[in-house]
């Protein structure tokens, strides 16, 4: 039996990469022009990168503006010193959507946290939001006023023992892991 390799999947929208500084920290963008469309932005999730949307930006209009940013902390966006907040990733967002389309309400296509950052920016900010699509962002878990002793115990423990967080050595070696779960990925 011969194990099939997937063809490297070439992209057909070049990425124009960019840095921008917002809030202080330097968020990189994988940013595919079009001149004069719309502005989309494409959200990646957890533990993602905003480089896996290019199979999606081969499929959508030439003419849109679409802009794929590295949230804080992944990709190559900085890092920020101490702890994550949701929060912090929509003031990002809202910070980007100002900088990027100062004057027009963007498109907003989020997966997964992208998808929950999207809509909460969305109900938050409705005049800065012209259409909104979510994959697999199921929204904020529900809870009860009765639940929060219990949210806050798990807070406090993990703040003692933190999660680890696998940091790659090099961007080959997070390339190499991308590519192991997309093997269409070019490198």
């Amino acid at each position: 039996m011969h194990d099939k390799v997937a063809p490297a999947y070439l992209p057909r929208r070049a990425v124009c990469p960019e840095t921008l500084q917002i809030r202080g920290l330097a968020l990189h963008l994988h940013r595919w022009p079009s001149g004069n469309g719309p502005v989309c932005l494409l959200l990646h999730g957890w533990m993602d990168t905003g480089a896996t949307f290019q199979f999606l930006v081969d499929a959508l209009p030439a003419n849109w503006e679409l802009i794929a940013p590295d949230w804080r902390g992944f990709g190559r966006s900085a890092w920020a010193s101490g702890n994550y907040y949701f929060q912090e990733y929509l003031a990002d967002l809202d910070a980007l959507v100002t900088m990027l389309s100062p004057d027009q309400p963007v498109r907003l296509v989020g997966h997964s946290m992208g998808g929950n950052v999207a809509c909460l920016y969305a109900g938050i900010r409705p005049d800065r939001v012209d259409r909104l699509i979510s994959l697999e962002g199921f929204g904020l878990p529900p809870t009860t006023p009765d639940s929060a002793p219990i949210h806050y115990r798990s807070w406090l423990r993990e703040q003692t023992a933190p999660m680890q967080q696998r940091v790659y050595a090099t961007w080959p070696a997070f390339v190499t892991r991308l590519q192991r779960s997309n093997p269409r990925l070019p490198a």
